[in-house]
């Protein structure tokens, strides 16, 4: 379950390939970049692949939730991860995943480690071998809405974070982003042999 990433490092060499010198400036001014870390429901920039192009495009982090017929009343919870293992058959996720998917850039994701009923320590991880992590996304845009949504697409966690928790977003190498985005996404789904970075965060 990744419920909150941190911004990716825009001067970064592989970004700064995507954002033209013209419009670093005004990225760099733009209030999604200023934020440090994003959570459901908020807007996060995110890589597209259009006309064989790689661009940064806006999108509300998490698909509608479901309305609870016992509660009508409550907000339902937005939908922010999708499992690998059940994206290609579920009506929700489907037709993203055949026809729109992402990426979303990131300096690293947390998880927390429970334990006890009232002790938990947060973890930040990242990969260990790219400045940016890029974690695999779907996107689609709702009739009601005028900017789409994304989901992250989660896995298995392997033994860089499983002792932190049982999920991990679908960690993407730099070397993969244009297979995910156009070729073979489903040879992806195994990401047992990604390092990442654990580091504890403490408050002080």
């Amino acid at each position: 379950m990744c419920s909150r990433f941190s911004a990716f490092n825009i001067h970064d060499a592989f970004i700064k390939s995507i954002i033209s010198e013209d419009n670093l400036i005004s990225y760099e001014k733009s209030t999604v970049f200023k934020t440090s870390d994003f959570y459901p429901n908020q807007v996060a920039p995110i890589i597209l692949s259009l006309d064989n192009q790689l661009v940064l495009m806006p999108m509300v982090w998490g698909y509608p939730g479901y309305i609870n017929k016992d509660k009508p009343n409550v907000k339902p919870r937005p939908l922010i991860n999708a499992k690998s293992e059940t994206i290609d058959k579920l009506h929700t996720w489907k037709d993203s995943v055949v026809h729109r998917r992402c990426i979303v850039p990131t300096s690293g994701f947390y998880e927390w480690m429970h334990l006890s009923n009232k002790e938990k320590i947060q973890y930040k991880f990242n990969d260990v071998k790219q400045e940016n992590t890029y974690l695999a996304g779907i996107y689609k845009t709702f009739s009601d809405e005028k900017i789409s949504r994304f989901s992250i697409v989660t896995t298995q966690a392997n033994e860089s974070m499983k002792d932190v928790h049982d999920r991990m977003p679908l960690v993407i190498l730099e070397s993969e982003i244009d297979t995910w985005l156009n070729d073979d996404y489903q040879s992806l789904y195994n990401r047992s042999e990604i390092l990442l970075n654990k580091e504890p965060l403490i408050k002080t």
